[in-house]
């Protein structure tokens, strides 16, 4: 995948660039490539991460809650609010654990369904 690139006008004689310090270990940036007289430079993507190593979002506790309910026998009906909540968290904040959360609610609700079959079944015999 290619990245975007972005064009600024270089003057005719660009300045020489101080080699940069970074762990020990000096690193010179790289020279902007010259197109019809302006400077190409990667443009990294948005949302990107600009180091491998970043950190990421937090999982949201409440999703991994609700996938615990969730494979809980008597207790998966907990995970329908709990997802609810959770859903509703990772949505403003973007943090992760959406998937968690889906699982969790989806096992609540056949928990919820086993119950009400046996329920049934007891009051029909």
């Amino acid at each position: 995948m290619t990245e975007p690139i972005q064009q600024t006008p270089i003057p005719p004689t660009a300045t020489p660039v101080a080699p940069q310090v970074s762990n020990g270990f000096a690193t010179t940036p790289a020279a902007p490539q010259r197109a019809n007289g302006f400077a190409t430079t990667p443009v990294a993507p948005q949302g990107a991460n600009s180091s491998p190593g970043a950190a990421r979002t937090a999982v949201n506790p409440l999703a991994v809650l609700t996938l615990i309910c969730g494979f809980i026998p008597f207790v998966g009906a907990l995970a329908l609010p709990l997802g609810r909540i959770a859903l509703n968290q990772i949505q403003a904040t973007g943090q992760r654990g959406r998937i968690a959360a889906l699982i969790g609610i989806t096992f609540g609700c056949l928990w919820i369904l086993d119950i009400f079959l046996v329920v049934l079944r007891m009051a029909t015999t």
